[in-house]
């Protein structure tokens, strides 16, 4: 096509041109980001937090348990549930 030419709209070959594959991984990682937050909003509180507490934060489950002020194995029974809620929330 010549300088300063418009592309025609019934050109054929528009739409044709290479897809990023970058873009699409943006794409796929935005959704998953969505419906993983989605899952976690309907987790129970204690749950939700406990797991954003240990992934997120990364802290400890000892250190969980001590922000807290819950017993140690509590705070693992939360994120053991929460996470296979979140699993089943996800599969």
């Amino acid at each position: 096509m010549p300088a300063g030419a418009r592309p025609r709209p019934d050109d054929p070959g528009l739409g044709d041109g290479a897809v990023h594959p970058e873009a699409l991984d943006r794409i796929a990682t935005a959704q998953e980001s969505l419906r993983l937050r989605d899952c976690l909003a309907g987790l129970e509180p204690r749950n939700r937090d406990g797991i954003l507490l240990a992934f997120v934060h990364g802290l400890s489950h000892a250190q969980i348990a001590a922000r807290l002020d819950e017993p140690l194995g509590t705070v693992k029974a939360w994120i053991r549930r929460g996470l296979a809620r979140l699993k089943g929330c996800l599969a």
